[in-house]
């Protein structure tokens, strides 16, 4: 039926009644106006959802679109990635393996211990009753030749139970990289005191061990592991979590009196 036709019919259909001031063309004007006005509409929805799931798919994938930032304080349930990379190289470059005697390494493990019976009672102020353990090597207060670590376990109280933390310190140039060493559940923090940080944690049974490890521009590198139970113990009780904030574990694990 073409325009010519409507606007015959309708002309007929209102021939005997009278003039309701009806104009059959601006009628089709307006049935057109109002066609173009729906395409329109149906256009502009169609592009609304596009955008939408546009904005929505990396949300989705936990990818955040937004500029705004929120900073994050550290904790230890819940330590704060950065988008930094592993570490390139390590050692560092220009950095060689350092070499220590026994008498070296022993001398450093009464410094240190010497200077961790006053930095963790101050870093650990909830906890109590200390036990100092000597540094070491593979058992505590021996070394051999060649020795590239040493370490010592050191087990407190907060709060009536048992806990545990164990320090190892290793001679420059000879730990293994980031990528060799924190391989499970790993995480690069921020780095701080001239040195890339990373905490790691696994859970082994009804055992938590969280332990964060500090690369440091020297080449040397030292780790805190944090334990939910007294290591030392022949029969430990494990609790429910650490009781330790991540800000404890990162001041023992950049502290510059426990570098060899």
């Amino acid at each position: 039926m073409s325009e010519e036709d409507v606007r015959g019919g309708l002309l007929d259909a209102v021939a005997d009644e009278p003039p309701l001031r009806f104009d059959p063309d601006e009628l089709v004007a307006t049935a057109r106006r109002q066609v173009r006005r729906r395409s329109l509409v149906a256009v502009g929805l169609a592009t609304v959802a596009v955008a939408v799931a546009a904005v929505a798919v990396p949300v989705a994938l936990g990818r955040d679109t937004t500029t705004t930032q929120v900073a994050q304080q550290p904790t230890r349930s819940a330590p704060s990635p950065s988008t930094a990379p592993s570490v390139a190289q390590w050692p560092p470059p220009g950095v060689e393996p350092a070499y220590y005697t026994v008498d070296d390494l022993r001398q450093r493990g009464h410094e240190m211990s010497k200077h961790l019976r006053g930095a963790l009672p101050a870093t650990l102020s909830s906890a109590s009753k200390f036990a100092y353990g000597e540094f070491g090597g593979e058992a505590e207060g021996a070394f051999y030749p060649e020795q590239t670590s040493i370490n010592a376990a050191f087990s407190f109280t907060i709060d009536g139970a048992r806990y545990s933390l164990v320090i190892t310190s290793w001679v420059p140039g000879t730990s293994r990289s980031p990528a060799e060493t924190c391989v499970a559940n790993c995480h690069r923090l921020d780095d701080r005191a001239g040195g890339a940080l990373y905490e790691q944690t696994e859970d082994i049974g009804e055992g938590v061990i969280e332990t964060v490890f500090h690369y440091r521009d020297t080449g040397a590198m030292v780790s805190v592991t944090a334990y939910n139970y007294d290591m030392t113990s022949s029969s430990p009780t494990y609790h429910q979590g650490i009781p330790l904030a991540m800000e404890q574990l990162l001041s023992l694990a950049t502290d510059p009196e426990l570098e060899l």
